[in-house]
């Protein structure tokens, strides 16, 4: 079989439904041939139905599938272990760095589990990939009413949920130009060159991509924001604090945006180490970009 030329990067917890919804309108899309998808799961506690869902699309898409176990480093996806100042290790970003470590294609393309494709991202991605640039495509968050009708109904094609009453507000947009890889594009030499995602990230889960598309940035590689790869973000209940107690998944409250900029200047002065205080990064700007990048790159080498 002929090598993919993308790699859509997962990285699953709990909900197999979403996954279902996400690897279907994935597939009704020609260019699903030219890809495979790597799905990393964070120690789901219903991990059985997540294999049930692998197992429904295996001869559908090119599949790799892992599992991270608890009790053997892996640590549920909202999962805090406080640090002595405050943050905390990130298992999000751990169960990404194991897709992109098995990922075998040139190109990846990151994609959130319980993203929609209502349009054909992987064509987009390939067509619109430039080699000193990272692609950052547009997701719309949906109404509750939407999530209710994908997944009980017997849909076929994903554009059938492009309707007005269906979509709540863009997440991430060219209007807005918000750094978020919910869906986006880069190459594997990319990755490589700023050592994958950080898993020793302060701030926990919520900021991942804002430390990794500074990084990327820090490393020469310029944004393209398109709507040429769009997703369609299905509502689900929250259960962390950062967000709206309505349960939506719309970033509302002044915790949520103190962080996130908070987590994009660390990334910005180089801080990858848990165990120096926020404070003495802000301040002691030692840790260049440099050291940052080559900091993160042994991490993700030695995984």
């Amino acid at each position: 079989m002929e090598e993919p030329k993308l790699s859509v990067i997962m990285a699953s917890y709990s909900r197999p439904e979403a996954l279902r919804a996400n690897l279907k309108s994935l597939c009704y899309w020609p260019s699903v041939k030219d890809c495979e998808v790597v799905i990393s799961d964070d120690a789901s506690p219903d991990v059985e139905d997540i294999r049930a869902v692998v197992n429904e699309f295996w001869d559908k898409v090119r599949i790799q599938f892992y599992e991270i176990d608890a009790e053997r480093g892996g640590r549920p996806w909202f999962y805090r272990e406080v640090m002595p100042n405050g943050g905390h290790y990130n298992s999000a970003t751990l169960t990404y760095n194991v897709s992109l470590r098995r990922a075998r294609a040139p190109l990846f393309l990151f994609c959130g589990y319980d993203l929609l494709h209502v349009l054909d991202n992987v064509e987009a991605a390939l067509r619109l990939h430039q080699e000193d640039c990272f692609t950052i495509g547009t997701e719309y968050a949906s109404t509750e009413v939407m999530a209710q009708e994908l997944y009980k109904s017997d849909w076929e094609d994903p554009r059938t949920f492009l309707k007005k009453e269906y979509l709540r507000k863009v997440s991430v947009s060219i209007k807005r130009q918000r750094k978020l890889l919910h869906i986006g594009c880069l190459s594997r030499k990319a990755v490589m060159t700023v050592g994958g995602m950080n898993e020793l990230l302060l701030g926990g889960f919520a900021f991942s991509d804002v430390d990794f598309a500074t990084r990327l940035e820090l490393a020469g590689y310029k944004p393209v924001f398109t709507n040429e790869m769009f997703c369609i973000h299905p509502w689900h209940e929250r259960p962390d604090s950062l967000y709206a107690k309505s349960g939506n998944s719309s970033v509302t409250s002044v915790p949520y945006h103190r962080n996130r900029v908070i987590v994009k200047l660390m990334a910005e002065l180089g801080c990858v180490n848990p165990n120096d205080t926020v404070m003495e990064k802000y301040y002691n700007l030692s840790w260049g970009p440099e050291r940052a990048i080559k900091a993160s790159r042994r991490w993700f080498d030695n995984g």
